[in-house]
């Protein structure tokens, strides 16, 4: 061969290789989004992860290609978008707003090597498994012990808890752990036609967890037919009653919630969004700014490399929730460093107290 050749066959070599080198360092890494537009919190946080990748173009050299599915409520065209987007070649998977979806969607994903992320799916039916599910919203158990626990201490007796029947994998383990952990009387009921009948002269406060379409409902009720009963509710349906309604109604409504003050770093990103958008948004935005943010520094570290992604996710470890700092343990379980109990004041959100939460 002559010598000519040679250098011609190995400058075509050379080329073949540094082409396949930039496509390797080009590959653009795939973020699947999951995300029902039919409540008004999946359809914040489908905003937010829209918002979101106008922001993030690139991680070091490659391109970031977020790929979305929008389902209905029903189980089956939650798993036919879960479907869909396995098959894409994804990095990771953010998605499950209801804790319904996210157990649908882990349905589909549990016992592949694509890491999921939950937005704000906190049913403890995933909690404790090594199965690739990770979350910085604390699981609904925690938040219910820590509930029952307070109000033992605040003294009351007994409690009607109020529980939303139509995404009964949040509101179920939330009500068991409440009863566990409170040292008085409880009475557990859905809400549903006749809820009220169990609102007897002897309760004293009522505990509701669910949407804020059905809280305001409850609390309607309560306030004519039971006016010196207190109500209790938890953060889903609290956090967005005063972007939903307003008026003397909500005066006086409680709620316990893992979130504290927004973090200085989201201050920004939550002004340019709600003005953005021309609504104020709620948790739920903010929560997925972070989630996004733990996944972007972690593809920074690993590459599209799922297997050792997943391990970065597994490592127990602290992260910024957007609210406060979380302990992310072993099984991909947040545990928040507070709870923070507050009152609707003046039309305003008050915060009365910071409990340090005890983990045992």
């Amino acid at each position: 061969m002559s010598k000519k050749k040679s250098v011609i066959i190995s400058s075509a070599v050379l080329l073949i290789l540094i082409s396949i080198l930039l496509i390797s360092l080009t590959k653009p890494y795939k973020i699947g989004v999951i995300l029902s537009t039919e409540s008004s919190l999946g359809n914040e946080e489908n905003l937010a992860a829209h918002f979101y990748a106008g922001k993030l173009k690139r991680i070091g050299l490659h391109p970031v290609k977020f790929l979305y599915s929008t389902p209905g409520r029903e189980e089956q065209s939650v798993r036919d978008s879960a479907r869909e987007l396995k098959s894409k070649g994804i990095s990771v998977l953010v998605g499950g707003s209801l804790s319904r979806e996210g157990v649908i969607i882990m349905e589909e994903f549990g016992g592949t090597d694509i890491p999921v992320w939950g937005i704000t799916t906190s049913t403890s039916a995933l909690s404790g498994i090594r199965d690739n599910f990770f979350r910085i919203v604390s699981p609904a158990d925690i938040m219910g012990k820590g509930f029952g626990n307070i109000l033992s201490v605040k003294d009351y007796s007994n409690i009607l808890f109020v529980k939303s029947s139509f995404n009964r994998n949040y509101s179920d383990p939330y009500a068991d752990a409440f009863s566990e952990a409170f040292s008085g009387n409880v009475r557990e009921v859905y809400y549903e036609e006749g809820w009220s009948d169990s609102l007897t002269e002897e309760i004293e406060a009522i505990v509701c967890v669910m949407s804020a379409s059905e809280l305001i409902q409850v609390i309607r009720l309560t306030r004519k037919t039971a006016p010196n009963v207190k109500i209790f509710s938890s953060d889903w349906g609290f956090d967005e009653l005063p972007t939903l309604f307003s008026g003397p109604e909500l005066e006086g409504i409680y709620s316990l919630t893992r979130r504290g003050p927004l973090e200085k770093q989201y201050e920004e990103i939550f002004k340019e969004f709600s003005k953005t958008l021309n609504f104020q948004p709620t948790y739920g935005a903010i929560t997925v700014f972070a989630t996004l943010d733990i996944i972007k520094k972690n593809l920074e570290k690993t590459g599209n490399n799922r297997t050792k992604l997943i391990k970065e996710f597994q490592t127990p470890q602290f992260l910024n929730s957007g609210y406060g700092k979380a302990y992310l343990n072993e099984y991909g379980d947040a545990v928040p460093e507070n709870l923070y109990f507050r009152q609707i004041q003046n039309g305003k959100v008050t915060l009365l107290e910071t409990i340090k939460f005890s983990k045992e």
